[in-house]
């Protein structure tokens, strides 16, 4: 084990709050309309990503920005291209990762110029965000949250009990405290934790395990475990010997107390619950809940479903964001999964069912490659290890979910890579060069537009749910005339659609009706709209908001 010193470059008082606004708000964003939930939190992570990175670009001295910013103008073409040629499609992954690189910036900009400060305010902005979501898992499951709080409307109630935070899923929760956790056990490396600290420094971590058990959450619980145990062993440099001994034995802790608070935390809820549904701890639910072939909502069901279906279209799959609608149309053998089909709950399925065998192939192969290239079992520096935990947790949910749909993922996946760049070269006349790149206009042009395109679809999103509001919260300009918001929308052209059919499903011509319900049943695969779109009789429509 080595210690590890190094200069501190200040970051503005600007740039210190953006990054806790833009660590923090994505994690705790209480509101999500219709029509796309997932949506509002996306754009709110780019927008502040993108304020982040312009307060960076016009503050930084020096940087080395080409690999990014090749990357961003690469993932931009490719955003327009699939916009041009796939018209019916899901945006936020292929835009999410364009954000992402906004991030790999950030977190250069904090390795390659020693920027240990800035860091430092992005990994205590997540434990805050993380420690913050915990206290209101823990009102969710003790009941306190059951229905909404008159005063605090922007809590989200859990009817159910279940601990989710502001994230309004279980296993996005679970993942929250397995990264703040690696965010814990960074700031003890780097001697972060001062003796007037050490108070909410371990409160901090009870909170956090409190979170995890109270998540119920399988996927929260292996990572946790793992990174617990990793942390044990794992010879990461720290500032000195006893900062070492610190993130170890606050690891110890965290490992230990999950465990019995698995035991205990389940038995003490259950008197306290009001709900008369039984509290199991993520250990029981590892081994009594069953994950099989005859449970209509099994995972073990969907994935058998997705890869019936990409051996249907082996070639170019069925494509982008068809999923749902494939599933809802295409004949499948066995017990049809009978839950919400939002996506494959498996990155590589649902790569594979959309884009084909052997495009997934040749991305499954060049992320090995960019792996193992970077060597993560020789990594020793905070940063690196740090990186290499933020991704081995979204890599583990990734096997289960999509988290890469939303923002505040896409928002750490970004800082991870950034952190286990290599390092450049330290030539002056690199240095001048890359100097003179981040300050170029084209540079800050960049920061400058995906602010006012991240600004732009805000705006249209915020017109298209208007319709899906009861009209009393509605603006005032959608209230008396609410299909006059769906005038122009650019970017959420299927919601407007799918709104415009339930309106008028019943007054539309039937030739019209059918077009448009061909288009949204992309969108909404629903048993009324794939009515009309066959020409039958169709069902009642959802009665909207008038």
């Amino acid at each position: 084990m080595t210690t590890l010193q190094g200069p501190r470059a200040l970051p503005s008082p600007a740039v210190a709050w953006l990054a806790w606004a833009a660590m923090v708000l994505p994690w705790l964003w209480p509101w999500a309309p219709p029509p796309s939930p997932s949506v509002p939190g996306l754009l709110v992570t780019w927008c502040l990503t993108a304020l982040l990175w312009g307060g960076l670009v016009w503050s930084t001295r020096s940087a080395s920005w080409q690999q990014s910013s090749s990357a961003l103008i690469i993932l931009t073409g490719l955003l327009a291209w699939a916009a041009w040629r796939m018209p019916v499609m899901d945006l936020a992954l292929l835009g999410g990762l364009a954000g992402s690189v906004l991030c790999v910036m950030v977190a250069s900009q904090c390795t390659r110029l020693s920027r240990a400060t800035l860091l430092r305010h992005l990994c205590w902005a997540l434990l805050s965000a993380a420690a913050l979501s915990s206290g209101i898992a823990g009102l969710q499951y003790s009941g306190l949250l059951h229905q909404p709080l008159e005063w605090l409307s922007w809590l989200h109630a859990s009817p159910n009990e279940e601990a989710y935070g502001q994230l309004r899923q279980r296993n996005q929760f679970g993942s929250l405290m397995s990264l703040g956790l690696a965010a814990w056990l960074y700031l003890a490396h780097r001697g972060e934790f001062s003796r007037p600290m050490r108070l909410v420094t371990w409160a901090s971590l009870l909170a956090l395990t409190l979170g995890q058990v109270a998540s119920t959450s399988r996927t929260g619980a292996l990572t946790w475990v793992v990174l617990c145990l990793l942390a044990q062993w794992w010879p990461t440099q720290s500032k000195s010997p006893a900062h070492h001994t610190g993130a170890r034995s606050g690891a110890a802790l965290a490992l230990l107390g999950f465990v019995l608070l698995c035991w205990v935390l389940p038995s003490l809820a259950s008197s306290l619950a009001t709900v008369e549904l039984p509290k199991a701890s993520a250990l029981e639910r590892w081994v009594e809940q069953a994950e099989g072939l005859g449970i209509c909502e099994s995972r073990v069901v969907l994935w058998r479903h997705v890869l019936e279906l990409s051996l249907q279209q082996p070639w170019l799959g069925w494509g982008w964001g068809e999923l749902d609608f494939t599933h809802a149309t295409q004949a499948v053998q066995g017990v049809r999964f009978c839950g919400q089909l939002g996506h494959a709950h498996n990155l590589l399925l649902q790569a594979v069912v959309e884009w084909g065998w052997p495009l997934s192939m040749c991305g499954l192969g060049a992320l090995m490659f960019w792996t193992v290239r970077r060597q993560p079992w020789l990594a020793r520096t905070p940063e690196a290890v740090l990186g290499w935990s933020w991704l081995g947790v979204i890599g583990v949910h990734s096997l289960l979910e999509f988290p890469l749909w939303y923002g505040p993922f896409q928002l750490v996946l970004g800082l991870a890579v950034g952190l286990i760049q290599p390092m450049p070269s330290t030539d002056s006349r690199a240095d001048h060069a890359t100097k003179s790149w981040a300050r170029s206009p084209v540079m800050q042009g960049m920061v400058a537009l995906w602010l006012m395109c991240s600004l732009w679809a805000s705006w249209d999103y915020h017109r298209v749910s208007q319709i899906f509001q009861p009209a009393a919260q509605r603006s005032d300009a959608c209230r008396q005339q609410p299909l006059a918001c769906l005038d122009d929308v650019v970017w959420f052209h299927q919601g407007r659609d799918y709104a415009l059919l339930s309106l008028n499903a019943g007054t539309l011509d039937p030739q019209q009706a059918r077009a448009l319900a061909q288009r949204v049943a992309h969108f909404a695969p629903e048993p009324w709209v794939l009515a009309l779109t066959a020409a039958l009789p169709p069902t009642p429509a959802p009665a909207a908001n008038r």
